[in-house]
């Protein structure tokens, strides 16, 4: 009989298959974006850039019980820098009207591996409107991620738990 414990502090893992194949993409490229996608929160999710073992380690750990974390191995919202005049029309010229974009604040939230930001649209309206709230601010943006696609060779997922349910 496993003692209640450690039975309890199991079913708060996920899979080691899986942290083993993210810390090797990390080793690999030097950084994966992940996204979380928590149970029963109405869409709301958070965002990181993990760029070592630990801090993906660490995201894993504070995530809530039954929050989907979905890791991309390769580079991810590529468009980089400081907002400013010049950021603005860079983007503007790179995402097309109607194209689904995500924009993630390079800046972390205290204590954590999160980002301060992260948000998503399809308008030139929208990403001017959070390119303004981000001002002077490092970010990252580009196409959407595609997160809703099946686990492939570019995309790892995992529900802290084995929880399933709606995100």
């Amino acid at each position: 009989m496993i003692p209640r414990r450690i039975a309890r502090r199991a079913s708060y893992d996920v899979p080691r298959q899986f942290t083993e194949g993210v810390n090797s993409w990390i080793d690999d490229t030097g950084e994966v974006f992940v996204m979380l996608r928590y149970l029963a929160s109405a869409g709301n999710k958070g965002f990181a850039f993990c760029h070592t073992h630990q801090e993906f380690k660490r995201l894993v750990e504070n995530a809530p019980l039954g929050t989907d974390i979905e890791v991309f191995r390769d580079l991810q919202l590529p468009i980089r820098g400081r907002v400013d005049e010049s950021f603005v029309k860079i983007a503007l010229g790179t995402i097309s009207e109607g194209q689904e974009y995500m924009i993630v604040a390079q800046e972390r939230q205290p204590d954590s591996s999160l980002s301060i930001h992260g948000g998503m649209g399809d308008s030139h309206v929208d990403l001017c409107e959070e390119l303004k709230a981000l001002h002077g601010r490092e970010v990252a943006l580009g196409p959407c991620p595609p997160f809703n696609e099946p686990d492939h060779d570019g995309l790892v997922s995992a529900s802290k738990g084995g929880i399933d349910g709606p995100r």
